[in-house]
């Protein structure tokens, strides 16, 4: 004989559920843990596993869950749409981190073909192509970015980069000029720009380009480097070798 847990009653051993009160006695904790591993999974556990994976930035085990939930409730899908496509833009951007630029193509032309208008997509996986050398491709992705979005300066400057690459100084310099117009405040475009001056020869265009990067960004040692070249070229050593010394303080 055993006990009813809830109304003290008496049952039988092999009784499952009290005669009495109707109580049923849940199984020890390892066992109801168990037991539900082999429970169907609803759209919303799963949908809520995703939500939790997102938090924890775990976009792999998001992207399963979510598609599972969609899977199994459609419905959901226009809903959830956007936390889909955000969990494979990020986990693209955790691929750039990790140089690992094949991963990361993939990943963006899923977002992409979730959402063709999305401009940081595609600006992503031109600087993935770029990685690549797949110059062509990147060129693409950063043009169709600037068609959707013409105020996003960061596909800008990735198309700057990649006619650089393919030695068209002329357009490189015309897309950092247009990158530092929309965010005038951009130190990187200013090097960038003072850098293809360089290229030009235009080496005081070049040194009014690292004076502003500096201005920006006081902190960088890489604009007084930059600058310290273009004003020995044009024969300016005292001041070369006075950012010469500002870059030793900065490492200090």
């Amino acid at each position: 004989m055993k006990t009813c847990a809830k109304c003290k009653a008496e049952m039988d051993n092999n009784e499952r559920i009290c005669p009495q009160c109707g109580h049923k006695p849940q199984p020890p904790g390892i066992f109801r843990k168990l037991f539900g591993l082999f429970q169907p999974k609803s759209a919303s556990w799963y949908l809520d596993r995703a939500n939790q994976s997102m938090k924890r930035q775990d976009f792999s085990r998001a992207i399963v869950a979510y598609s599972k939930a969609f899977q199994l409730d459609p419905t959901l899908f226009p809903l959830y749409q956007t936390k889909l496509l955000m969990s494979h833009q990020y986990r693209a951007d955790n691929y750039m981190r990790q140089r690992n630029a094949k991963r990361a193509i993939a990943d963006y032309s899923e977002a992409i073909r979730m959402n063709p208008a999305s401009a940081v997509s595609l600006y992503g996986r031109s600087i993935a192509y770029i990685r690549l050398d797949l110059i062509d491709q990147a060129i693409a992705d950063s043009t169709e970015a600037i068609r959707i979005q013409p105020d996003y300066y960061p596909a800008y400057m990735s198309r700057a980069e990649c006619f650089y690459k393919k030695g068209d100084l002329k357009g490189a310099i015309a897309d950092d000029t247009e990158a530092i117009r929309i965010q005038p405040n951009n130190a990187v475009a200013y090097r960038g720009r003072g850098q293809l001056y360089s290229q030009q020869g235009a080496h005081e265009q070049a040194i009014a380009d690292f004076t502003e990067a500096i201005q920006l960004d006081p902190d960088n040692p890489q604009g007084y480097i930059l600058r310290a070249k273009q004003y020995r070229k044009v024969g300016d050593a005292s001041r070369a070798t006075m950012d010469e010394r500002t870059v030793k303080a900065i490492g200090k």
